[in-house]
């Protein structure tokens, strides 16, 4: 059996009406086992202006259009490059309408046998991801994109996430991957014939070590976590001159007092209650009175914080800056309440409620992969938004409550 040939369409055009504006460039980057074996690019002539937005927008000019052929003086090449390819695009539908109606002009039927829409495979292969976009999404995986909007770089783009992507999926234990298979049917496109695939090739024939099963679910397995001592022989001052010295800091008697009687009375089990100006450098001084109690005593300290204006800033800019100035290593863990961690039963709860609902089934996707790879079991991560929000709330109250 031959293996598939993706290929994965970037267009760019005058703008986002189908029945009006035409293409102005097309890039389209070929795909057979997870490597690139091919590309095309044109850019494309038409009659219509190039509005000043779309100019701004892909840096295509009118004038850089002259020499280009016309679409039909093209087609019949594209359609050979495309036939027999699964057609690939990030937001398919945009991408495949317009070359169908392009196709057409000429008097050539498309219709590809397959379509994956990158956007919908990103979604469940990256739960964590922020943004979609295909700029946000190149940068958030490590892949360069220096022209953004351009149909050739847009499409090789696409197509290395989707490498990943495709990469991902045929890590996941076996149980996890048929679980995202049956899902996958009620998804727009076709990723299911794809996944489908990727079970029967796939040969595991026990689960991995790094994981454990609940119930259906496959999760990666924690591990206890022990800091390792640090050695370092010198002071509290000798830490504080360190870090003023390497963080370009005005070394601050006042600062280092604070930070000194915050130690002693930790050595001590002692309470104090102190009160200091904005702008003293209190988080300063507490963190280095709590790294040396641990230096010294081998034991944690929590910090509690009144907002999480500050929680940020410790764990965002405070801590982050003091790990760059020492020459050892600082662990520093955020603890919530319990009810911002996942409970499998939960999920258990999603998976089993048979709702078709896009969205939900999207949901669903996202956390049989995500809980293969989280170190924290934090839901924050995940990121929900909208309608996934409202509906894992209303579930994580049911189980709550015992309502189904």
């Amino acid at each position: 059996m031959n293996t598939p040939c993706y290929a994965v369409v970037d267009l760019e055009t005058t703008g986002n009406q189908l029945d009006y504006d035409e293409i102005i460039q097309i890039g389209i980057t070929f795909v057979r086992e997870n490597k690139i074996i091919g590309t095309y690019h044109s850019l494309i002539k038409t009659d219509l202006d190039i509005p000043p937005f779309i100019q701004a927008l892909t840096s295509i000019e009118d004038k850089m259009l002259n020499q280009a052929p016309y679409f039909h003086q093209i087609a019949e090449d594209i359609y050979k490059q495309l036939d027999g390819c699964i057609f690939v695009a990030h937001n398919v539908a945009f991408d495949l309408n317009f070359i169908k109606k392009s196709f057409k002009s000429c008097n050539i039927k498309y219709r590809p046998k397959k379509v994956l829409d990158t956007l919908e495979l990103f979604k469940v292969a990256f739960p964590t991801d922020k943004s979609y976009q295909l700029s946000e999404l190149a940068e958030a995986h490590g892949i360069a994109l220096d022209n953004a909007h351009r149909a050739d770089e847009d499409a090789e783009t696409t197509a290395q996430l989707m490498i990943l992507a495709f990469e991902k999926f045929e890590s996941l234990p076996l149980d996890t991957l048929k679980q995202l298979y049956y899902l996958s049917k009620n998804l727009k496109y076709d990723l299911y014939d794809i996944i489908f695939e990727m079970v029967r090739n796939h040969n595991q024939e026990t689960l991995d070590q790094h994981y454990e099963q609940f119930e259906q679910i496959i999760y990666k397995k924690q591990t206890d976590f022990k800091a390792p001592k640090v050695n370092f022989e010198g002071t509290l001052k000798d830490l504080y001159t360190m870090v003023t010295e390497e963080l370009n800091l005005t070394y601050r008697p006042q600062q280092l007092y604070l930070a000194e009687i915050i130690l002693e009375q930790l050595m001590h089990s002692e309470k104090a209650m102190i009160e200091a100006p904005l702008g003293s450098g209190k988080s300063i001084a507490y963190l280095l009175a709590a790294i040396m109690y641990n230096i010294e005593t081998g034991k944690h300290v929590m910090i509690s914080t009144n907002t999480k204006l500050l929680q940020n800033q410790l764990l965002i800019k405070d801590i982050p800056a003091l790990k760059k100035a020492l020459n050892f290593k600082i662990n520093a863990s955020l603890i919530k309440s319990k009810r911002d961690y996942i409970a499998l039963g939960l999920i258990s709860q999603i998976l089993k409620d048979e709702s078709t609902n896009y969205e939900v089934n999207i949901l669903k996707m996202q956390l049989l992969i995500w809980i293969t790879e989280t170190e924290t079991g934090d839901i924050q991560e995940l990121d929900l938004k909208g309608g996934q929000k409202m509906y894992f709330e209303q579930k994580a109250r049911n189980l709550c409550t015992g309502a189904q």
